[in-house]
């Protein structure tokens, strides 16, 4: 542990003087647009602080008169009067007047002291995963995100969405669905959310009927979803291999702090990762497989805001029922198979650029001895606004040692 102690502080300083050599001047595409810092939306990157969430809530623009607070010029797709000829006009809009596209790289030192019973593992991983992004408005509805990933194992994979906001509290997207509320792509760690191993479904394809509304006095506040989508695809045309598609609802309830389609009355305080709050959430989800198997996914989440301490959780149940066994003279009904999953997460903002975090995580399947439990530590550290060091390790507490392993990873976003 000491030889691992020491590379690991090591390496975190070299990059530290690397990266905080001069003022970083490359930001994404919606920091260009504001003329704002990434921490505006950010607590740090990419998880959303909560004028972030507001923010897209708006369909990913400024709450209020967006236009008052945007720095570039959009360009003009038509004039405003063919509003008044329409439908015999094409209804005008506008698009950036700047290039939307943003990129994230990813790079990572690897430390594992023992794997499958062999020697210590030791690698260097740069880059691990570079992103390209496309995000931008269209006019005053509509709105979009894509997303193009590359891993250094070489992996390649794509997303993204069409939104229309007929007003914040109706929204119709086309495009990829999550029907969890906490996203695994938002989190800080190296190591997945526990639930990533237990099924799959996450971001499909599908059409969604989501908004939100801000709560008495402007503070907290209702944001719901309900979609249809792909349960699985093939793979190769990227299609649903089956016609049925799967079904999800989730909703949740913010009491306190910003309300979630922004306000005048945000926080007590100006700091932008402080949030006094508690949110409260539930979702569900069924579908079927091409194999005849049935799915379904239900649990509820929170997350509560104090001063610098966040602590946010999830719980759910995973199962799956294999296809009716039909004889000659009787039909067998299989028994839904149980996964329970769950994770709690707190972090502390010592400083906006330093902050401590601990994840406890538990899954316990119907039939094993006994359920997998871990500690996912880890310590954020934002050398910029949009360039980040996080040390994090994955200790498992059922005592196998060849699951332990520890990570330093890179990030810079422009």
């Amino acid at each position: 542990m000491r030889r691992l102690s020491c590379a690991l502080l090591i390496v975190c300083a070299i990059a530290l003087v690397f990266f905080t050599a001069g003022d970083s001047e490359a930001v994404p595409t919606f920091a260009r647009k504001y003329k704002t810092s990434c921490t505006t939306c950010h607590y740090a990157f990419p998880r959303l602080n909560n004028f972030g969430k507001a923010f897209l809530n708006n369909g990913m623009r400024y709450p209020g008169d967006d236009k008052e607070y945007a720095k570039e010029e959009a360009v003009s797709l038509g004039a405003e009067n063919y509003k008044k000829v329409f439908p015999n006009a094409i209804w005008p809009a506008d698009i950036p007047g700047a290039p939307v596209i943003s990129f994230r790289a990813i790079s990572r030192v690897h430390f594992q002291p023992s794997k499958n019973g062999k020697a210590e593992e030791f690698s260097f991983e740069t880059p691990h995963e570079l992103e390209a992004f496309m995000a931008g408005t269209i006019g005053d509805e509509m709105s979009f995100f894509f997303e193009l990933e590359w891993e250094h194992v070489g992996e390649f994979g794509y997303g993204g969405w069409l939104d229309y906001m007929f007003s914040p509290q109706f929204h119709a997207r086309l495009g990829n669905i999550d029907y969890l509320p906490v996203h695994d792509g938002m989190r800080f760690t190296r190591e997945h959310y526990n639930y990533y191993d237990y099924f799959g479904g996450l971001d499909a394809s599908g059409i969604e009927i989501w908004g939100a509304a801000n709560g008495p006095e402007d503070r907290g506040g209702l944001v719901y979803s309900v979609a249809a989508f792909n349960g699985e695809n093939d793979g190769g045309d990227n299609i649903d291999k089956n016609s049925n598609k799967d079904v999800m609802a989730k909703a949740s309830f913010k009491i306190g702090g910003m309300g979630v389609v922004g306000s005048t009355t945000a926080s007590e305080t100006s700091a932008f990762w402080k949030d006094n709050s508690m949110t409260l959430g539930g979702f569900a989800q069924t579908g079927k497989m091409s194999n005849g198997y049935k799915t379904r996914n239900v649990g509820g989440n929170a997350d509560f805001f104090f001063e610098n301490l966040n602590v946010f959780g999830l719980y759910m149940i995973s199962s799956e029922k294999a296809p009716s066994i039909a004889s000659l003279t009787a039909a067998a009904e299989p028994e839904w198979n149980n996964s329970n999953i769950a994770f709690l997460e707190a972090d502390y903002v010592v400083y906006p650029w330093l902050i401590p975090l601990l994840r406890f995580e538990y899954a316990k399947e119907d039939g094993a001895e006994r359920a997998k439990k871990q500690l996912v530590p880890g310590i954020v550290i934002m050398a910029r606004a949009n360039v980040k060091f996080i040390v994090t390790g994955r200790h498992d507490l059922n005592g196998d040692s060849d699951r332990n392993r520890y990570n330093l990873q890179a990030e810079v976003g422009f």
